[in-house]
């Protein structure tokens, strides 16, 4: 599939939730407006690595 064959899909916030044990990290779930689709996305802080 190439940039020509890609189309823009309206999405609407469905949940946003806040993580209790990791302070900085929520998660969305976004829906397709004209369809029953939805995807989850993590939002936060990234992992650090130990030195």
């Amino acid at each position: 599939m190439g940039p020509d064959d890609m189309k823009r899909v309206e999405l609407e916030i469905i949940a946003l939730s806040h993580s209790v044990s990791q302070t900085q990290n929520y998660a969305i779930i976004l829906g397709d407006v004209n369809g029953n689709r939805e995807i989850a996305y993590r939002l936060g802080e990234d992992l650090k690595l130990k030195q």
